[in-house]
């Protein structure tokens, strides 16, 4: 043996590395079910009102 990998042992991905592919694939598939409005809906009024203000004079100054 000389310590060296076959390439048939990379084929298919290791489970970690699935395991990390399930988790990726659940965390966009729920942002995908969220919308700005529900992510706003769900923050404070005081963080909503200062983005918007920022926004709009990130806006003006364009």
């Amino acid at each position: 043996m000389t310590g060296r990998a076959t390439t048939r042992e990379f084929a298919r991905p290791c489970g970690i590395a699935a395991a990390m592919r399930r988790a990726e694939l659940a965390w966009r598939r729920e942002l995908a079910a969220r919308t700005i409005a529900d992510l706003a809906g769900d923050a404070p009024a005081a963080s909503v009102t200062r983005v918007r203000r920022n926004y709009a004079r990130l806006a003006s100054a364009a």
